[in-house]
């Protein structure tokens, strides 16, 4: 059965670029539409990550994790966290020292 969640991603890092931001929000707006565009729609159980898993929201969590450390490994990010929302008390969060 579909569900619409939420999805935040808590960036770390121990200083600032030179340009006093974190990372480039542009860039950041691009990997949130690809990542979540590969999950919009699906059925989870059919995709390759949740082959005989439960696709969980902590499971979910960790696979988007994996997805934006791969794509963020270019930011000197100390730590990573994806918190998916399913509604007001159905949540989880997964947090990674990088």
């Amino acid at each position: 059965h579909p569900h619409r969640y939420r999805l935040e991603l808590v960036l770390e890092a121990e200083a600032l670029d030179r340009h006093g931001f974190l990372v480039d929000i542009v860039e950041m707006e691009r990997h949130l539409n690809e990542v979540t565009y590969g999950f919009q729609g699906q059925t989870l159980n059919a995709l390759a990550d949740f082959a005989n898993i439960n696709p969980s929201i902590e499971r979910l969590a960790t696979v988007i994790h994996r997805l934006f450390r791969e794509r963020l490994a270019h930011f000197q990010l100390s730590a990573l966290s994806v918190i998916i929302r399913e509604d007001e008390i159905a949540w989880t969060s997964y947090r990674e020292t990088l």
